[in-house]
């Protein structure tokens, strides 16, 4: 009960309705309902990662280090996706 007047006192606009539907003031079930409705999807998260690489600027001082967390990048993005990037597309991401 009182997570739900936490968030009733948090949100505003639609998510306030989300809230206010629920019957009983259950905070866990409009917890659940706000995080079914605005969490993001493995689709939205793989895109982010995406222009994250493609966005990625290397600095001549710390190259090495920059490139690992690139690569790491790379590797988180092929895993949301299922399927490994293509060396061309990588080396053409460079």
């Amino acid at each position: 009960m009182v997570l739900y007047y936490v968030l009733t006192g948090l949100v505003e606009g639609p998510p306030y309705l989300i809230v206010d539907q629920v019957e009983e003031s259950n905070g866990l079930e409009a917890w659940r309902r706000l995080h079914k409705r605005y969490s993001r999807t493995k689709t939205q998260i793989a895109i982010m990662q995406l222009v994250n690489i493609v966005n990625t600027k290397f600095d001549d001082k710390d190259f090495e280090n920059q490139f690992a967390k690139w690569e790491g990048e790379v590797l988180k993005f092929e895993r949301a996706i299922g399927k490994e990037l293509y060396d061309e597309v990588k080396v053409g991401l460079l």
